[in-house]
């Protein structure tokens, strides 16, 4: 009869070792829980992660774990080059108990050829920048390992949070580390002479093409920086500029400058300054006012005995206007001159 091999790079076979494996544990129902073990394979390694029940003793965990290693070293398993055993307690943080154990490696058949594809695609492919890491990134993205190794990060996460920001911390103090040593170790002159040669040899080959690209590669670095100086310095709006009915011009009238309704009060009165027209004024001190006319002034007589005051009137000059706006006690003067306000007063009685 032929032996089946589970090749664990396949869900399938991975789905059958699963329902061996704990038709094998349900033999040992007083000590674990076969229907809550995991399995995870990562990098040629089978996971297995059994929970104990209350009570269970480290012999009966030991019994177990080698009966469980005799049983998985005697499996045609394919792929896999170690096994880890993990008990947990009831409460899937504590750790009973784990063995490693290594078992006869056998490579997977190598996956048919596909013949390689010729044409202008063939010839286009990978010769963009960036086409390799592109290659590597969707690589790692498309391995069921990646997933698998997420997938048990997350499970020890949800266990123990605080071990996996320590972790965490550690693995990026290390990463950082290294990063300081290679930007030191970087042979950034190399760098800098081998990207200057290329540049002149691209411009050797073909000079204005080159100089065009280079232009029009500094013009869109030139715009990206303006828009973002401009989207940084936040210039205030203009409601000027806008359109007809892009904005709201009620609190532009004339009433909302002052007190917030019109009337003769000390508000009001502050905010009369000069240069204002008369409507302007009227308008903040809500109405007409009463215009003040002042008393003629007498000549003397000696101006009528002389002849040539006569002959020679004076010429007309125009008077200043006071005008008056009463409201209770409070009593406000302002005085026009050619239809400008150049004085003010008030009188409380």
């Amino acid at each position: 009869m032929k032996t089946v091999k589970l090749n664990l790079q396949e869900e399938a076979a991975r789905q059958k070792l699963r329902q061996i494996a704990v038709g094998f544990l349900t033999d040992r129902l007083e000590a674990i829980a076969p229907e809550r073990t995991r399995f995870q394979f990562d990098r040629q390694t089978l996971s297995l992660t059994v929970y104990a029940l209350e009570g269970t003793t480290p012999d009966q965990l030991a019994a177990i774990a080698e009966a469980l290693q005799d049983f998985l070293t005697r499996l045609p398993l394919v792929g896999v080059r170690g096994i880890e055993l993990e008990f947990l307690a009831s409460d899937e943080v504590t750790v009973l108990g784990q063995r490693e154990f290594a078992v006869a490696y056998e490579a997977p058949v190598a996956a048919i050829a596909r013949p390689a594809r010729s044409g202008q695609t063939a010839r286009r492919r990978g010769s963009y920048p960036g086409s390799a890491l592109v290659a590597q990134a969707r690589h790692w993205l498309s391995r069921p390992e990646t997933w698998q190794q997420a997938g048990r990060l997350g499970t020890r996460t949800v266990r123990d949070p605080r071990g996996a920001l320590v972790q965490t911390g550690q693995f990026l103090q290390v990463k950082f580390g290294e990063t300081l040593d290679w930007i030191d170790t970087f042979p950034w002159a190399d760098r800098y002479q081998q990207l200057l040669a290329d540049q002149r040899r691209r411009h050797r080959r073909h000079f204005a093409k080159a100089l065009v690209e280079d232009l029009l590669v500094f013009l869109v670095a030139a715009l990206f920086l303006l828009s973002g100086i401009q989207a940084i310095s936040l210039n205030p709006i203009q409601a000027s500029r806008l359109p007809a009915g892009n904005h709201d011009t009620i609190l532009s009238s004339q009433r909302y400058r002052c007190a917030f309704l019109p009337g003769v009060n000390k508000t009001n009165y502050l905010c009369l300054s000069q240069g204002m027209g008369y409507r302007q004024v009227s308008g903040i001190l809500g109405g007409e006012g009463q215009p003040m006319v002042a008393p003629t002034a007498v000549r003397p007589l000696a101006d009528f005995a002389r002849p040539q005051a006569q002959a020679a009137p004076e010429p007309r000059k125009q008077q200043p206007v006071v005008v008056s706006w009463s409201q209770g006690s409070l009593t406000i003067n302002a005085t026009f001159a050619g239809d400008r306000l150049i004085r003010k007063a008030y009188r409380e009685s």
